[in-house]
């Protein structure tokens, strides 16, 4: 019978490991304890009716060893996986939204996945200028408290920080995870950047740099999000329409004086939901024709 327990007890190691992958703790941990007792039972009832003798102390401790294995290796590869999300969004979302995808990692479609989303991308007036008025590590030390300054407000109205590029931010609203209103939220985030950072031009030491005033750009619609790159270098950001006309809309600024512009999809949005007032009608580059320019109706009046 030597034989026939190792091949039990392989057998049944082998249920222990699936039973552990597949099922839920407890639902593996009731599965493995059945197979204990059925193992016991089945050599009482051999050993009573047959007089073969059987031993089931090794194949439920087989079963048992398999099972641990299994277990620590899964939350080995469970908890890296976490480290390596907190290590990638932690910076980019808010704590909460971070702890909600550790939780559900199957949510973050990293493949891959076309979603509505709201894109708000910043930038600084003047800023060129800027950089050759004051020397490199005063510029390092402003555009450290500005992006700081700008990002947490993202990431306190649920955005999540896409990328800085220069001294522009890219945020996104909507993504990696639903967020409700979005296009509201952008437009409220949106008008404290500009309080925030007006607040901040005002500041002495920043005063006399002549740092220039903020514009934003937004506008909502369909958007393809997923991880690209190689290596250590992959990065889940998004491409689409959304993101080229929030660039156009922030640069569209300058022409009307105002601070905040919002593109047709995220005025669609907002309608019935925030207060707007027209400033102009513009043609973007790439868009055949003019469309109208909005900001939010309660923003400070505008600078020219």
């Amino acid at each position: 019978m030597t034989w026939v327990e190792a091949a039990v007890a392989m057998i049944l190691g082998l249920f222990a490991i699936v039973a552990v992958v597949t099922f839920p703790p407890g639902s593996a941990a009731l599965l493995i304890f059945v197979g204990c007792l059925s193992i016991i039972g089945v050599a009482i009832v051999i050993s009573n009716s047959l007089i073969w003798l059987i031993d089931p102390i090794v194949p439920s401790i087989a079963i048992v060893v398999a099972a641990q294995s299994a277990a620590l290796i899964q939350f080995a590869l469970v908890y890296r996986q976490r480290i390596a999300i907190e290590r990638r969004f932690s910076q980019h979302l808010s704590p909460e939204v971070v702890r909600q995808i550790v939780a559900n990692p199957g949510e973050l479609k990293l493949a891959g996945e076309k979603r509505t989303v709201t894109a708000l991308l910043t930038d600084i007036e003047n800023f060129t200028a800027l950089t050759e008025r004051i020397g490199p590590e005063a510029v390092v030390s402003l555009l450290d408290r500005y992006i700081d300054t700008v990002a947490d407000i993202v990431v306190a109205h649920g955005g999540m920080v896409d990328k800085i590029v220069g001294d522009a931010v890219h945020a996104l609203f909507n993504a990696p995870l639903d967020l409700p209103d979005h296009a509201v939220k952008a437009a409220a985030c949106a008008q404290n950047i500009i309080a925030a950072t007006e607040q901040l031009r005002c500041q002495p030491e920043l005063k006399s740099a002549q740092l220039g005033r903020t514009r934003v750009g937004i506008e909502t619609g369909p958007a393809v999000l997923g991880d690209v790159g190689r290596g250590s270098k992959r990065d889940y950001t998004a491409h689409g329409r959304p993101l080229n006309m929030a660039s156009r809309l922030q640069a569209v600024n300058k022409n009307f004086g105002s601070s905040i512009a919002l593109g047709p999809g995220t005025v669609a949005a907002l309608s019935g939901k925030l207060p707007l007032r027209r400033v102009g009608a513009a043609k973007l580059a790439g868009i055949e024709e003019e469309i109208e320019i909005f900001e939010p109706e309660d923003l400070q009046p505008r600078l020219r």
